[in-house]
């Protein structure tokens, strides 16, 4: 059986900047790149945080409604340089995904993140930020965000926390031709 991928074709990264993991007591922070947030689901993504034993900062502007938008362009990129700039914060949350990364994505300045790494965590929309970091060659965390939070299961919420402090197990799947 003849392999569907060429493993010749795709780009392997020798080495990544990992961010430091978590620990009780660090701080992180809580945005939005796209879509306006629920403000009582976002609420109930920052008590589980803070039930990690983290410090939870959220943006200026998290709340904001801007159209279909979490605030105006402006302000989203405002709130995302923020917390990249802040020293204290050692991951970023993105509360939901939707539409509207994209449209902010080139404003952002990304360069503090190579002397000083930290998760970004998210998925939906936030897979063009992963994708960005990816290029730079920063991890990041594609996750569940904060807004969903509430909607998980025990087992998937344990799974989050364990990957953002670094307690993942290691996972053995079969081998299969596709992968």
């Amino acid at each position: 059986v003849k392999p569907l991928l060429d493993p010749q074709r795709f780009f392997y990264c020798q080495s990544m900047i990992v961010p430091k993991f978590l620990s009780p007591g660090d701080e992180v922070g809580i945005i939005a790149t796209a879509n306006k947030v629920d403000k009582e689901n976002t609420i109930k993504g920052v008590e589980i945080l803070e039930s990690w034993g983290l410090r939870v900062k959220t943006g200026l502007h998290l709340f904001h409604s801007h159209h279909q938008f979490a605030g105006t362009d402006d302000q989203r990129i405002e709130d995302f340089q923020q917390m990249i700039n802040d020293q204290e914060i050692k991951a970023i949350f993105v509360a939901r995904g939707g539409y509207g990364t994209t449209r902010i994505i080139d404003n952002i300045n990304f360069d503090p993140l190579k002397s000083s790494p930290k998760w970004i965590c998210g998925f939906s929309d936030i897979t063009a930020i992963h994708l960005h970091l990816f290029n730079l060659g920063i991890a990041g965390l594609h996750s569940p965000m904060p807004s969903f939070f509430h909607t998980l299961d025990e087992k998937s919420l344990v799974y989050v926390k364990d990957s953002i402090f670094g307690n993942l197990k290691n996972i053995f799947v079969n081998p299969h031709y596709l992968n």
